[in-house]
């Protein structure tokens, strides 16, 4: 695997993270979850490394790129059924 494969699977599977979580709470604390969530994974790799994480922490892991595909699948289709819009944006168009 090419250096910063990993970078780059850990990358769409955190931004499809946040906009999975961002219809149903604000894009900031969708943010702010998924950057606690990315420091637990790191720590839970450097304290347990025989425990599967979705992400690639070491270099001579490779990423899965079937959940990275799949969760970017999942994070299109919401965006699209909720045309983009977070918590927010619903409650103030429902006015």
């Amino acid at each position: 695997m090419p250096p910063g494969v990993g970078v780059i699977a850990n990358a769409f599977v955190l931004a499809a993270f946040v906009v999975l979580l961002t219809p149903s709470i604000s894009a900031l604390f969708a943010g702010g979850i998924t950057l606690v969530l990315w420091f637990g994974a790191a720590i839970t790799a450097n304290r347990a490394p025989a425990v599967w994480l979705p992400l690639a922490y070491y270099r001579g892991q490779e990423p899965s790129w079937g959940l990275t595909i799949g969760l970017i699948v999942v994070a299109v289709g919401v965006h699209v059924r909720t045309c983009g819009m977070s918590g927010w944006a619903h409650r103030q168009f429902e006015r």
